[in-house]
């Protein structure tokens, strides 16, 4: 399965969230590219969402590979054969780390008024445009976790057998349309547009979401 670009992909996205989607259900988008694919799944659902900063840690000399992610609240999560295959030592993960949370926090700053929001008792729904190595759902799933959620659900269009297994450690249900048996796997080979999005981009789709009065604080 091929997508168009990413609402495409949300759109099919929310027909197969509809059994999980109820009136406490929230969406929880993971920037930049999950802003997109949980743009119709909250408005085909009718269930409101937010933002959080979670993002990968790039392998320094392969910046697409990622060996673990940050969250907002500065919580590390690291794959620890990432970085013993790739010989990273402390000090670069240090390094790295207090990098990617600026960048994540500067995000927030922009995407998001006010701070992380309370989930309560809430389903919570994770989205992001694919599931590669899963650390930066895994960190979200924690995130969201430390902040109330009852129950926490992890979606992408695509993502490797691998990751979903690990996924499935951390989460209530894993939801995903195109399951990859095999790896190498890159999330950008299942969309024909995968531009990388814009600040712009995000803001426009959040404001968006909150004249609908989607947007959860």
């Amino acid at each position: 399965m091929i997508f168009r670009d990413r609402f495409h992909a949300g759109e099919k996205l929310s027909e197969k969230l509809k059994d999980y989607s109820s009136s406490d259900t929230v969406i929880v988008a993971i920037p930049r590219g999950g802003v997109a694919v949980a743009r119709p799944v909250s408005i085909n659902l009718n269930n409101r969402m937010t933002v959080v900063g979670v993002r990968k840690l790039p392998v320094p000399w392969s910046p697409e590979m990622g060996f673990g992610a940050i969250a907002e609240d500065g919580s590390l999560h690291i794959n620890d054969q990432m970085v013993k295959r790739n010989w990273i030592d402390p000090e670069e993960i240090s390094r790295i780390s207090e990098r990617v949370l600026s960048e994540v926090r500067r995000r927030m700053r922009l995407y998001r008024k006010g701070g992380l929001p309370d989930f309560g008792g809430r389903r919570v729904t994770v989205i992001d445009d694919g599931f590669a190595t899963g650390y930066t759902a895994i960190a979200t799933s924690y995130l969201v976790r430390r902040n109330g959620a009852e129950e926490v659900i992890l979606s992408a269009p695509c993502a490797p057998e691998s990751t979903l297994k690990l996924l499935s450690e951390y989460a209530d249900e894993v939801v995903v349309l195109k399951i990859e048996k095999f790896t190498p796997f890159a999330v950008a080979n299942y969309y024909r547009d995968f531009h990388d999005m814009s600040d712009e981009e995000v803001i426009r789709i959040l404001n968006d979401i909150e004249r609908r009065g989607l947007i959860f604080r």
